[in-house]
């Protein structure tokens, strides 16, 4: 059985009740054949990543894989995700822009051009993040000042501003899409017209610019 595997993130994953997981990324067995690039393989388990039977084979390239596989481009760094359910990569992730972009999709899962910026090569896994967008924004805290995430028809920011705050949302390519402001006792803003993607959120208050991103459904 042959089956290629490109720009996929396999995180977190774990037996319910806590046993061990020989190929807790991806378990290769029989006569089983595969080709993957440009992915994450990143799992709390003491075993290794990936597991390959004596009948069968495996190549992987341009990968993060926990614990290491022999390949080109491979590496074996913690890949930085947003949280432990938010598996897109924060501005210092290694797997930023070292993936090989001969055959790589040209979208990303979130329909997001891939490569960003155009020109440069893809990140690993299935989110692609605009690393020159990203770095116009002070990000103190990616998960605290605001809710749901992904979001479908509003935003709730949990902490109320003491005097009116002043919100810009933009696109993944740096575009300015919504602007608003919150006045006191006010903290919800409305995101239903606002297509599916990704997004960066930015508040200013009392002369303080904080920031962080979120996924609009």
């Amino acid at each position: 059985t042959f089956m290629q595997l490109v720009n996929v993130t396999v995180a977190n994953n774990r037996r319910k009740d806590g046993g061990e997981i020989y190929g807790s990324g991806i378990k290769i067995e029989s006569e089983g054949y595969l080709i993957c690039f440009n992915s994450i393989f990143w799992n709390p388990n003491i075993n290794g990543d990936v597991v390959v039977s004596d009948e069968a084979y495996a190549g992987f390239d341009y990968c993060d894989i926990r614990d290491g596989y022999t390949g080109t481009g491979n590496i074996n760094a913690d890949p930085l995700f947003v949280s432990d359910t938010d598996f897109h990569l924060i501005p210092n992730s290694p797997c930023i822009g070292i993936g090989n972009l001969a055959d790589a999709p040209t979208f990303d899962i979130e329909n997001s051009p891939r490569p960003l910026p155009s020109g440069t090569n893809p990140d690993l896994g299935c989110y692609e993040m605009d690393i020159a967008v990203m770095q116009e924004f002070e990000i103190i805290a990616w998960d605290v000042y605001f809710y749901p995430n992904p979001a479908t028809d509003y935003i709730t920011i949990p902490t109320e501003p003491n005097e009116a705050a002043k919100i810009e949302i933009h696109d993944a390519f740096g575009r300015l899409v919504m602007q608003s402001t919150l006045h006191l006792n006010q903290n919800t803003l409305p995101v239903a017209e606002l297509l599916a993607g990704f997004y960066f959120l930015t508040i200013d208050s009392k002369g303080k610019r904080v920031a962080g991103r979120f996924v609009k459904m």
